[in-house]
């Protein structure tokens, strides 16, 4: 499955999840930089539109949640807040 909007294509990842090639870097987590090491707002930083943010955070927070119980602390993750 592919979501093409604006100049970023989601692809589906292992387990279901949607993701994006960004300078190199696959993101799953839209609410983080590529670093994964700052939080970002996904539609400015990324260029993501809601479509593509609300399918993202559909897919892969429960995900996340279950492959990294602590993401949210150790990271600073808002994908649980996003939409």
């Amino acid at each position: 499955m592919a979501v093409t909007f604006g100049k970023l294509q989601l692809k589906k990842a292992e387990a279901g999840m949607l993701g994006f090639d960004f300078n190199g870097v696959y993101i799953l987590d839209p609410t983080l930089d590529e670093t994964a090491r700052f939080t970002v707002d996904p539609i400015k930083y990324y260029g993501l539109n809601n479509y593509q943010l609300s399918a993202m955070v559909k897919a892969n927070s429960k995900r996340i949640q279950s492959l990294i119980p602590n993401h949210k602390s150790i990271t600073g993750s808002k994908i649980w807040l996003t939409i």
